[in-house]
């Protein structure tokens, strides 16, 4: 899992909403509901005015000044009552207990996850940082996914899950990892349908093959950091990656290509949507 930086969230707080309302033209709890497959109205019903506390830890590397704030903040603008608890680890959770808290919220060096208060795991941002991108791909694309190829470039736990996803809604995911090994471990995990392209692939692949690319690459001197991209191609990419490897100016409306990022709101905004479809099985 990818540890932010105070830089990276600086800025978020009030902002992540009308970034995803100018970039995709829906806000983060639409987006949300499309990654947990849930019409909207649906998840706004059980998301409003919940409790939730995000937590700090202080294993691993230590707490991320004003993340569990950041997280408080991303809740409340969803129509949860967020907040974020004034303590870490456990006396956080007797904190969130005591202030009568249905979900927390929290995240280590190696686990990101909406949990309940009997413990329960309702929600891991890996894979609803995974379906987030890709309903925005989908959004991106105008349309449905099914029939279409997408370059999946960067083959760890995001860009598997990405596959996988795409796979669920009919699309045809061609996977790319810089490191050659990585490719048959995801094809044995994604399954039939998913596709391993090679380096040299990638140049005839985006000069007509796809426009669609879903970049999980957490740097960006590799994928198209070195085979460049094509002249005059319309891209569509969803880019959970950090750091974004795309120009930043493609996520501003009329540019040359379009763009989604974020490096935090749209996988909570699909964890707590997640989080209520789980709630709900249980």
């Amino acid at each position: 899992m990818t540890r932010l930086t105070v830089l990276d969230l600086a800025g978020l707080e009030g902002q992540a909403d009308l970034l995803a309302q100018a970039a995709l033209g829906v806000d983060l709890l639409t987006l949300g509901a499309r990654a947990a497959d849930r019409p909207e109205p649906w998840v706004a019903e059980r998301l409003q005015g919940r409790r939730l506390a995000a937590l700090s830890v202080s294993a691993g590397q230590g707490v991320l000044p004003g993340f569990a704030e950041t997280l408080a903040s991303l809740g409340r603008d969803l129509g949860l009552k967020a907040a974020a608890m004034p303590n870490a680890d456990e006396e956080g959770f007797r904190q969130a207990a005591a202030w009568g808290a249905e979900w927390v919220i929290l995240a280590d060096d190696d686990r990101f996850e909406v949990r309940d208060l009997a413990g329960r795991v309702l929600a891991d941002n890996n894979p609803a940082t995974s379906r987030a991108f890709v309903a925005a791909l989908e959004i991106l694309a105008g349309g449905g996914l099914a029939g279409r190829e997408v370059l999946v470039l960067g083959l760890g736990v995001i860009g598997r899950g990405a596959a996988a996803r795409l796979l669920e809604l009919g699309a045809w995911p061609l996977m790319f990892d810089i490191d050659p090994a990585k490719g048959p471990a995801a094809l044995a995990e994604v399954g039939g349908g998913a596709v391993v392209a090679r380096e040299e692939d990638l140049a005839g692949i985006l000069a007509g093959r796809t426009t669609l690319i879903f970049e999980a690459v957490p740097r960006r001197d590799i994928g198209l950091g070195k085979t460049g991209l094509p002249e005059g191609v319309p891209l569509k990419v969803a880019a959970p990656g950090v750091p974004l490897s795309w120009p930043a100016e493609w996520l501003r409306p009329g540019g040359p290509a379009r763009l989604w990022h974020d490096v935090l709101p749209s996988g909570v905004a699909a964890m707590l949507a997640l989080a209520a479809a789980s709630e709900s099985a249980l």
